[in-house]
């Protein structure tokens, strides 16, 4: 496998390794899954690491992340991102080492060591590289958003995905939006487009009759950055809108958004609903999904799940 080359998919042994695969409510944490499900049914043998705190579980070997701001800071000072710790990153190499197999699918941009030092201990193996967004981008945006606090995550990204992008044979991304971006900020094109699959959900697609729904209106997320700009403006400039041309409601479910997380008022048409284990009836219930999205990038999941579920989209460019 050469820079640039398409993933050799007929190849017997991968080694996957994931910042978000245990993330249970993340858009992230699904994408990860498909991209595992997918290399599973065309490589033989996947083994995979996840950069979390979970339990090991059947399906990953879970290899510890930095668990908290102070350990993450001091992770970045060392120039390490994407939930990776010292430690873990030699658990990776080792695996390497000792497996050689003949992928390895780093499922972030922001593992640009283990993608440079696997080449140096694999000349072999082909490493591929997946953008679930461009990662620089998002944490300057929240730096910007949120402190300069995370100025130290951004710079420590960037020069992550930089050794991803000089070292990788090939690179992915969800959009093309991305790839252009990978381009003009690290000067190589991505080699291809891997976009979002999902599995229809029992009983999506066919919505009930109109008339059973309510007159209300549906945001999902969690509650990272970008999303919680996305609330802020349907709370302060949409609801108010809302209010004065009729009944509509605005629903907002996920994790970070419960009513004790919102640190104002609300306005009486705005449902703060917080983590729902069970998305379908919310779908089911509204009239519409509204995607307000601002910052970010990649793929928005909630929108593909929304459109799954037959409801019709209204969000800004950036979300759609």
């Amino acid at each position: 496998m050469t820079t640039g080359s398409p993933p050799d998919f007929t190849t017997r042994s991968a080694l996957f390794v994931a910042p978000f695969l245990t993330d249970p409510d993340s858009g992230g944490g699904l994408v990860s899954r498909m991209n595992l499900a997918c290399l599973r049914r065309a490589i033989p043998r996947v083994e995979a690491l996840a950069l979390s705190r979970a339990t090991s579980g059947d399906g990953f070997t879970a290899i510890g992340n930095p668990g908290g701001p102070l350990a993450t800071a001091l992770c970045n000072l060392f120039l390490l991102a994407g939930r990776l710790t010292p430690a873990g990153l030699m658990w990776v190499l080792r695996r390497v080492r000792a497996r050689r197999p003949d992928v390895v699918f780093l499922d972030s941009s922001s593992l640009g060591w283990i993608a440079l030092l696997a080449r140096w201990l694999a000349p072999g193996t082909g490493v591929v590289a997946f953008f679930h967004n461009v990662e620089f981008d998002f944490q300057r945006e929240r730096s910007r958003a949120e402190g300069r606090r995370y100025l130290l995550s951004a710079a420590a990204e960037w020069v992550n995905e930089w050794l991803t992008v000089r070292s990788a044979h090939v690179l992915l991304t969800l959009t093309e939006e991305d790839a252009q971006r990978v381009a003009r900020l690290y000067g190589r094109r991505p080699d291809r487009q891997w976009p979002v699959c999902l599995s229809d959900a029992p009983g999506a697609g066919a919505l009930p009759d109109p008339a059973s729904r309510d007159d209300a209106v549906l945001f999902v997320g969690s509650g990272f950055f970008a999303n919680r700009e996305a609330v802020a403006f349907l709370v302060r400039q949409v609801a108010p809108e809302l209010a004065r041309r009729g009944t509509t409601r605005i629903r907002i479910a996920g994790s970070g958004f419960g009513r004790a997380d919102w640190p104002g008022e609300l306005p009486d048409n705005v449902d703060l609903l917080g983590r729902v284990p069970d998305l379908a009836p919310c779908y089911r219930q509204v009239r519409a999904f509204v995607a307000p999205v601002f910052s970010g990038a990649g793929m928005k999941v909630k929108v593909a799940e929304a459109l799954m579920h037959g409801l019709p989209v209204i969000g800004t460019p950036l979300a759609l």
